[in-house]
């Protein structure tokens, strides 16, 4: 999946933070 789209980078950046937070938060 290597589609260049303004979305697509600010939903990476989304998913990499909801990973880092979910982590550090107990959920």
């Amino acid at each position: 999946m290597a589609e260049h789209r303004g979305g697509s980078q600010d939903r990476d950046k989304a998913s990499d933070a909801g990973k880092k937070g979910g982590q550090h938060s107990g959920g």
